[in-house]
């Protein structure tokens, strides 16, 4: 399939429309003042600069551009965008379209980013060596291996490996593991699907305030729990007890508009502050 676009190359995991909100001016030609964790000053930038990575959403298909992925997701940030936009002026709960959009976007965030694709790819790369380790321990293990390598066709019977080649290859470690990213998007996905079904059945509110404005990061879905042990380990989705807060926009003069998750609004309500929001 051939174009005459240029490719895209610079993939945001932070959409530039859910940015927008948290700019000066509400929109993608605003500016926000962006903080790097690592101690960097406070700088300037429009949403076109932060949350991308190059070739973040780069897909490998025969027939397809290595921006395909890249394209439709900009389609789902075009019909996003108005819906943010929307709840931020009217501050209003959005209704049931709009707001499945939003847990879309919300999904979309927690599973894909590249500190989460980072960390399964060192855990794929264990997995690989310790499965090469263990199929060149011994000789029978290798010849065992490489009968059932055969006969299930992935390799030609009339090739030989050498086993102290391939062993030698092994122990000297002098090569890298590299993941086929159209696989990982397939795997992120499926996270983001998993996400969608958690947070779909979650009851939700939208809570407007007057007091202090919200801000947003590159991971802007909080997940907390609420149990006793909550400071001992991560909270998760699939946690009974799990609280999460999504800021979805940044109002002037104190104005914010955001989702959270809850159980009781009776129970819940008398700790939403801002001090239990900076808790997050």
């Amino acid at each position: 399939m051939t174009s005459n676009r240029p490719l895209a190359r610079k993939h945001h995991y932070v959409p530039q429309c859910y940015l927008a909100g948290f700019t000066d001016n509400g929109r993608k030609d605003g500016w926000l003042n962006a903080r790097r964790l690592d101690g960097v000053a406070a700088f300037p930038s429009r949403p076109q600069g932060v949350g991308a990575e190059r070739d973040f959403n780069r897909v490998d298909i025969d027939g397809h551009r290595l921006d395909a992925l890249e394209t439709a997701l900009s389609k789902f940030e075009n019909e996003l965008a108005p819906i943010l936009a929307a709840v931020a002026k009217s501050r209003t709960f959005p209704a049931a379209d709009d707001l499945n959009l939003i847990l879309n976007l919300a999904s979309l965030l927690h599973a894909r980013h590249p500190e989460v694709r980072k960390r399964i790819k060192s855990a794929n790369t264990d997995l690989a060596m310790n499965i090469m380790r263990t199929v060149t321990n011994n000789t029978a293990r290798w010849e065992h291996e490489m009968k059932a390598a055969q006969d299930a066709g992935y390799m030609d019977p009339a090739e030989q490996l050498c086993y102290e080649d391939a062993k030698d290859f092994i122990d000297r470690g002098e090569f890298t593991v590299e993941a086929d990213p159209t696989r990982q998007h397939v795997f992120e996905f499926d996270a983001q699907d998993a996400a969608l079904k958690k947070l779909g059945k979650m009851s939700w509110s939208l809570f407007v305030s007057g007091e202090f404005d919200f801000i947003s990061t590159d991971r802007p879905v909080t997940i907390r729990s609420r149990g006793r042990h909550a400071a001992a380990a991560p909270a998760g989705l699939a946690d009974a007890d799990a609280e999460v807060l999504f800021p979805l926009h940044r109002k002037p003069y104190f104005s914010v508009s955001m989702i959270i998750q809850h159980r009781s609004w009776s129970s819940f309500r008398s700790r939403l502050s801002p001090r239990s929001i900076r808790a997050y």
